[in-house]
């Protein structure tokens, strides 16, 4: 059955807690599959994003589980935000490789241009 941690080791039971969505209205939890929620409204099942949905999209009365949720979605957050950070690193020292090849592919490079009716050559540099 799904749960969510709360503090102290505790579990809380996510199936058949209250949700409210603003446009589909309230709604109760019948299921949670990997980071899915199912979420039965008056107009038929939708799923969400778990935890994200609480980032906006679905609230709910519970006070202890909105606070433990907000933590959660902050720290995956955190954790996307340093992938990013990471990522972007990893990118600029590629690039500052990259041009020095670029560099030579350019010299390298020799281009003709018709100037009224005569060939010219130059190279790139």
């Amino acid at each position: 059955m799904p749960h969510i941690r709360i503090e102290g080791g505790a579990l809380m039971d996510l199936i058949n807690m209250k949700v409210s969505h603003k446009i589909f209205g309230t709604g109760i939890i019948i299921d949670k599959i990997d980071s899915y929620i199912t979420v039965k409204f008056s107009e038929g099942e939708k799923k969400f994003g778990y935890p994200n949905a609480f980032d906006g999209y679905l609230s709910t009365e519970d006070t202890e589980f909105n606070l433990k949720v907000k933590e959660e979605i902050e720290a995956i957050k955190r954790l996307e935000e340093e992938r990013k950070k990471e990522a972007a690193k990893k990118e600029k020292e590629k690039l500052k490789v990259a041009p020095a090849k670029e560099e030579k592919k350019e010299r390298k490079e020799m281009m003709l241009v018709y100037n009224y009716g005569h060939k010219i050559r130059f190279s790139i540099y």
